[in-house]
């Protein structure tokens, strides 16, 4: 009788960490939702990881402006080794001021890759549609990384990775090129 209670314990006990492993990442959304919608910018930078998010989003700034120029011919350039320094620059500059929890904050609440105040981009006006967060979805690529993506279609992920066992933080996006 002791070893079946026993075997039961064993089996809910892991059962619930089954549970706990799985829905990590949807507890994490779900905070960042909150947070989100009651533009708390504190709570949603304890979820987010801000130094591999800055360096996500640089590196993809850096591959798209390589790319730029070597499609424009300017890589064989004199000039070029100049203008890829004061790129670089800029780029280190902008994401350092952008990638802010409240920058973070307004980019999950629009639901879409672009910066705020830029030409064809309308501020965020405060009514009852763009109040609500966009609608996610989450796919597991693998046991430590998660994908979210707005299920509209939108453009962009945002990637989670596991810190410690239970627990997920916000730590790349993929811009959309």
């Amino acid at each position: 009788m002791k070893s079946r209670r026993l075997y039961w314990l064993v089996a809910l006990v892991a059962g619930l960490v089954a549970a706990a492993l799985y829905f990590g990442p949807h507890w994490t959304v779900y905070r960042m939702r909150k947070a989100i919608e009651a533009r708390d910018a504190t709570a949603l930078a304890s979820q987010v990881d801000f130094p591999l998010l800055k360096e996500s989003v640089k590196a993809q700034l850096m591959t798209k402006m390589g790319g730029l120029m070597s499609s424009s011919g300017l890589k064989d350039s004199p000039l070029a080794g100049v203008g890829q320094l004061i790129g670089t620059g800029l780029i280190n500059q902008t994401v350092d001021a952008l990638v802010t929890p409240t920058g973070v904050m307004l980019l999950m609440q629009q639901g879409k890759f672009s910066v705020p105040g830029t030409p064809g981009t309308a501020p965020p006006s405060p009514s009852k549609e763009s109040s609500s967060a966009p609608r996610y979805a989450i796919d597991y690529l693998d046991f430590s990384t998660v994908e979210i993506h707005a299920r509209d279609g939108s453009p962009g992920k945002f990637i989670l990775r596991r810190e410690g066992v239970f627990f997920w933080k916000l730590a790349a996006v993929e811009l959309p090129m």
